[in-house]
């Protein structure tokens, strides 16, 4: 029902906006909030979060990505209600771009699509030229560090 009524929202997002989308903030380097309120959470991908080494990096990042009309192709309603989506400007996957220029790691465990092979591909080569996170030869996957954080 959750996707249900998202899918319509956003369907409706697109017909009164004549399908220009615009971000109004970006939250890190994997969650925007469209202009009307809507936020998106990028498919397949997980990004530093803030506090975290390459955090801040990554959101700038994206927000340089973001700044003019975006279309998004939802994938999924995430548990918070959230549109999980693949983000495009113009031909221009956001998703892989952040995963390609080494602001984000393949979320493996949600990423499920055939094109998710092509974006580990990236993920390693991203890693092999040391592009941004990659650097850093220490990263944790945010994933784990969000899991370090919560144990007592």
């Amino acid at each position: 029902m959750k996707r249900t009524l998202s899918i319509i929202f956003l369907a409706l997002l697109i017909l009164a906006t004549g399908c220009k989308l615009r971000v109004e903030r970006v939250v890190d380097g994997d969650t925007i909030y469209l202009t009307d309120g809507a936020k998106i959470r990028l498919y397949g991908i997980d990004a530093p979060e803030r506090q975290q080494p390459y955090g801040m990096e990554s959101r700038k990042a994206l927000a340089g990505m973001v700044n003019g009309e975006i279309r998004i192709e939802e994938m999924d309603v995430d548990r918070y209600g959230r549109s999980v989506s693949v983000v495009w400007i113009g031909d221009m996957n956001v998703n892989q771009e952040m995963i390609r220029s080494g602001m984000a790691w393949v979320y493996d465990r949600y990423c499920r699509e055939r094109f998710c092979d092509d974006w580990v591909a990236l993920e390693d080569e991203a890693r092999k030229g040391r592009r941004g996170l990659w650097a850093d030869r220490g990263a944790v996957e945010p994933w784990e560090w969000r899991w370090s954080r919560e144990k007592p």
